[in-house]
């Protein structure tokens, strides 16, 4: 995915002793490919009152992510990431007329890189603390709920941002216990339960750091633990420039199977590729809004352009 770590070679020693940050001083500009399998359909629906719905979908993303502010001696950041281009191919529930899905996600595509944007708060550990979509106005009931929709959709694309980062140095091992902007349903009303697991952090021969992550827990899109759970497992791994705290790339999958007692049989995949381009690097070009074929079991490219 984007390019394989396979090939990074980890040093027993490090260069970089120091606590990691995470820092926002420039612009940068970033590729994002989001894969999801739902457990729900997802409404895709239009302002002319034409409704669809998509159980899966592929989404592609060029967005450039600029600081416009800092917080609490540069410990918080406010990121204004613009939606420089999208790409969606979706995958709709059988019976379904593809048609209106395709001409909706062209309408939702036409919005949201004209003027639509996120705003990230970010901390100087890595936590992405809230990501809220701009700039698609409209007050009318049907607005507000496309809208919601929209950024349920493009956030499992920033939640890539969502970096938790080790306050100690190399061949460090960390735990986590709770759940975090990766591992979210596509539900505006929340996920409940708890991951639990580690992270390791170890330094590259190009003095660049490797975060690796491996959580496993119970999930519950609605908080309806009693009627649905999910069996989840959270796999991963980003590089990030310790010298500029700037994050170089992020790969994870996310899958989570019903349980024994879960009323409902489907399972939710999510695999997340993101990666910073490179200064004169142009960004890639995206295909037009498509019909896909189940995104399930479809790895993601090695990378997007040269």
């Amino acid at each position: 995915m984007f390019g394989s770590f396979l090939g990074v070679v980890v040093l027993a020693t490090s260069a970089w002793a120091g606590e990691l940050e995470m820092r926002w001083s420039e612009a940068h500009t970033y590729v994002i490919r989001s894969d999801v399998g739902e457990v729900r359909v997802i409404p895709v629906n239009a302002t002319r009152n034409q409704d669809a719905n998509m159980l899966e979908w592929s989404l592609a993303l060029v967005t450039t992510c600029t600081p416009v502010a800092s917080f609490k001696k540069e410990t918080r950041w406010e990121v204004r990431c613009t939606i420089d281009a999208l790409s969606l191919g979706a995958l709709g529930p059988a019976g379904d007329r593809a048609g209106a899905l395709l001409e909706n996600l062209n309408e939702w595509t036409e919005t949201l890189t004209n003027g639509g944007w996120f705003q990230l708060i970010v901390g100087s550990d890595g936590v992405l603390q809230s990501a809220t979509l701009e700039g698609v106005t409209g007050d009318r009931p049907r607005e507000r709920d496309i809208r919601t929709w929209m950024r349920e959709v493009l956030f499992r694309a920033y939640a890539g941002f969502d970096v938790p980062l080790p306050k100690r140095g190399p061949g460090t091992t960390w735990a986590q216990s709770g759940v975090d902007a990766t591992h979210l349903f596509v539900e505006p009303h929340g996920t409940t339960g708890i991951l639990e697991g580690g992270h390791r952090r170890d330094d590259t021969d190009a003095g660049k750091v490797l975060i690796q992550t491996n959580l496993t827990g119970t999930l519950s899109p609605t908080g309806r633990r009693a009627i649905n759970e999910w069996q989840s497992a959270l796999r991963g791994q980003c590089l990030l420039d310790p010298n500029t705290g700037t994050l170089l790339e992020r790969q994870y999958e996310f899958v989570a199977k019903p349980s024994a007692s879960s009323l409902s049989n489907n399972e939710y995949v999510q695999r997340l590729a993101l990666r910073l381009l490179a200064p004169g690097e142009k960004p890639p070009v995206l295909p037009p809004n498509r019909m896909v074929e189940s995104v399930r079991t479809t790895p993601l490219p090695s990378r997007f352009g040269p």
